[in-house]
């Protein structure tokens, strides 16, 4: 949360939402959210976690939809970088106008699985993937279990 209030965040895309177990906690911290993921049973599944809370207005869209849509205040993409095998083709349009981005520690090293989804990532490449865009390195928190680029 700290780096969503330093860029000023209002307007946040969960990208790879899944359930919604970040969606949820964002919209309590009060940010409007859109969730986005392919239709699944997951998105099926946040979609009555919504309805139960009586946020059914909360938009849930797949990741094509994203071209559409006004560009957010923030990226919000937790576990989900690694499954994209081209990161700039999938969110260049949003990584364009994001004043933040937020993941998962990327510094850390995880498993690739062998289930074809997961792609092994290099954290400088990232890192130069972001920068084209103008978004640079956050300072970061060394207890923090993510990451982020500011505008």
């Amino acid at each position: 949360m700290p780096l969503l209030d330093a860029a000023g965040a209002r307007t946040v895309v969960d990208f790879g939402c899944g359930v919604g177990n970040d969606t949820l906690p964002l919209l309590d911290a009060g940010f409007d959210v859109t969730s986005c993921d392919y239709d699944s049973p997951s998105t099926a599944f946040l979609r009555w976690r919504l309805h139960r809370r009586g946020q059914d207005e909360v938009p849930v869209v797949e990741p094509a939809q994203t071209y559409g849509m006004p560009c957010p205040d923030a990226l919000w993409i937790i576990d989900t970088l690694d499954h994209l095998p081209d990161i700039e083709a999938t969110l260049g349009h949003l990584l364009e106008g994001v004043r933040v981005v937020v993941c998962e520690d990327l510094a850390v090293r995880r498993g690739v699985t062998r289930k074809g989804f997961h792609q092994s990532l290099d954290l400088d490449e990232v890192v130069r993937i972001f920068e084209r865009h103008g978004l640079l390195p956050a300072p970061r928190d060394p207890a923090s279990p993510v990451m982020g680029w500011l505008r």
